[in-house]
């Protein structure tokens, strides 16, 4: 399936892995069907941020993402979210 970034632009090649893996997160959650958000479409920032550092940690998981980069993701999610509580680790 086809995914989109936030200006509605086909995301493609290697170099957009991450905007990728985040725009295949928020699929997922609206896939869910969990609370108002999937419903609604409005995106909750740290629910987004939860998904990605879940997603992550299974990569690591799988050996699939490296411990160095989930630990980067929680690092910059957790920086650009410091009013909601920080995700967890």
């Amino acid at each position: 399936m086809p995914l989109f970034d936030d200006n509605g632009e086909r995301i493609r090649g290697k170099e957009r892995r991450e905007a990728a893996d985040l725009a295949l997160a928020k699929e997922k959650l609206a896939w869910s069907g969990e609370g108002d958000a999937a419903v609604s479409g409005e995106w909750h920032v740290a629910r987004v941020c939860s998904g990605y550092i879940e997603y992550c940690e299974r990569g690591v998981g799988n050996n699939s993402i490296s411990q160095g980069h989930r630990d980067s993701t929680v690092t910059w999610l957790n920086f650009f979210v410091p009013a909601v509580a920080p995700c967890e680790s």
